[in-house]
């Protein structure tokens, strides 16, 4: 496990390396709130008070604003000795924020490549933990997971200073934790604590990252218990009918107290209108038709400030791909896979919905992929860990061609981001200039070809060892099986 995320995390490195600061989504806007996490520190972060009635602002030393362009027109961003925003930082949580301010330092550029680093470094490590620790079969729920569903905009996200990241870790994979500790089996009980800890850690970093993190996770929790007490009494439908309604009040009555946007506030912009407002059947109607696409759509986008527009082949894979895992771990038997996954579909619709009827500024002109990538994340996993009990043998003749595939649309989003902030979009291949006017990593001895090429590489080996781990796992759970066969035969 450790040397398969190493390679994952050289891979995520490089991609730090491919975008100047600035050119992940509303970066100025995160960077400056990890400035001020701290509070008031000359001269990273100083407040300013405006005239009366007017906002209080805060001004910090970032030297870069958010900026746009087509993307066949060259990207120059203004630079500034110093930026000013809003003192309002209630948008998000202050964890993430606060996590990343420690690596701060008087150089912009090195604070922001350290702080892009550091959080791949994070999310990498708490990856590497959870497959070290899953039980066989979660495990290859978790690199099944990898394989259809992270490319590009998970790894895109991994290496920024986003707080969507942390929270498509915690609410898109560490519930896996909290399951496979539920599940009876033979595992120690050190082991199942020790999920139990990771999986809590990961849904900590998902609520200091995102403020609507918690209403997923009381979901989560409700989908997962709802699950485990299925499976130990399969025959008490009734009781727990009545538990899960019983739950789903509670966490609801608690959320509406502690959480700061209260979800039945939200809830009710949805459902209510003003007088000479026509009604929310527009509303209800247009996010439940565009909330799958919206989702899918991370497969073929990035989330950048400046709109970079990555090869159609990168959708047409990452969707085959997706729908090639999706029907082979289909289990006709089991109607808690298509459930829980429609029903997380529609938990992210409903969200939208109340984000944009209480006009969220972050999604009134639409739905950035981003935004809705962590339930995504959870609704995939979800669908591969209630597949039929020979999950991986299905898969062990297309894995090959997956990972090629994943690795072919990887290369070609690492090429287009190298390509779009060094100049402009040419819309085909080509090698990409590297002169000391394109780079913007002045001190780097190699340019970008080099890197995005470090960066193709190290994933490659990455993804091969993760389909060799699959290989390897239903390996063993084969001879697991001939062995047990072999044993009932000779006391039979």
């Amino acid at each position: 496990m450790l040397r398969t995320f190493v390679w994952l995390f050289a891979a995520l490195a490089m991609m730090a390396l491919l975008s100047p600061p600035g050119a992940t989504h509303d970066e100025s806007y995160h960077a400056s709130n990890i400035w001020c996490a701290r509070g008031e520190r000359a001269p990273y972060c100083v407040e300013e008070s405006g005239e009366r009635s007017s906002t209080p602002t805060i001004r910090t030393n970032i030297t870069f604003e958010n900026c746009q362009q087509d993307p066949d027109r060259l990207l120059w961003c203004p630079q500034f000795a110093s930026t000013t925003l809003p003192a309002d930082t209630k948008a998000h949580s202050s964890l993430f924020y606060f996590a990343l301010s420690w690596l701060v330092v008087p150089s912009v550029e090195a604070s922001v490549l350290g702080a892009r680093v550091v959080n791949a470094l994070v999310i990498v490590a708490m990856l590497a933990v959870m497959a070290g620790l899953l039980p066989n079969r979660h495990r290859m729920v978790l690199f099944l997971l990898v394989l259809g569903a992270f490319s590009p905009s998970g790894y895109f996200l991994f290496a920024s200073i986003n707080p969507s990241s942390w929270t498509a870790l915690g609410i898109g994979v560490g519930w896996l934790a909290w399951y496979s500790a539920g599940i009876p089996n033979t595992d120690p009980i050190n082991r199942k604590v020790r999920l139990v800890a990771v999986g809590s850690l990961a849904g900590v970093m998902a609520v200091g990252s995102r403020w609507d993190s918690a209403p997923f996770l009381a979901l989560i929790a409700i989908l997962v218990g709802a699950r485990l007490i299925w499976e130990r009494h399969p025959r008490k439908r009734k009781t727990l009918f009545f538990l899960t309604s019983v739950a789903v009040v509670v966490v609801f009555a608690a959320l509406s107290r502690v959480v700061v946007r209260s979800p039945d506030r939200y809830l009710q912009a949805i459902v209510s209108y003003s007088d000479g407002e026509p009604d929310k059947i527009t509303l209800f109607t247009r996010y439940l038709l565009q909330v799958l696409p919206n989702m899918l759509r991370a497969l073929g986008s990035i989330p950048t400030t400046s709109v970079v527009v990555l090869p159609f082949l990168v959708y047409i894979g990452g969707l085959l791909v997706l729908a090639v895992l999706l029907v082979a771990t289909y289990n006709p038997h089991s109607r808690a896979q298509q459930l829980g996954s429609a029903i997380i579909i529609l938990a992210a619709t409903v969200a939208i919905m109340a984000q944009v009827a209480n006009m969220d500024p972050l999604v009134f002109y639409g739905v950035e992929p981003h935004f809705i990538y962590p339930p995504f994340l959870l609704a995939v996993g979800w669908w591969f860990s209630l597949g039929p009990a020979d999950l991986t043998k299905r898969l062990i003749p297309h894995l090959k061609w997956v990972v090629n595939i994943v690795t072919a649309t990887f290369a070609l989003s690492t090429f287009t981001i190298a390509e779009r902030f060094v100049d402009r979009q040419a819309f085909g291949i080509r090698l990409i200039p590297d002169g000391p006017d394109q780079w913007w990593w002045s001190w780097m001895p190699v340019g970008p070809n080099v890197v995005a090429l470090l960066s193709v590489l190290f994933m490659w080996k990455f993804l091969d060892l993760v389909r060799r781990s699959l290989i390897g796992g239903t390996q063993s759970a084969v001879e697991i099986h001939h062995s047990t066969m072999v044993d009932e035969n000779r006391e039979i």
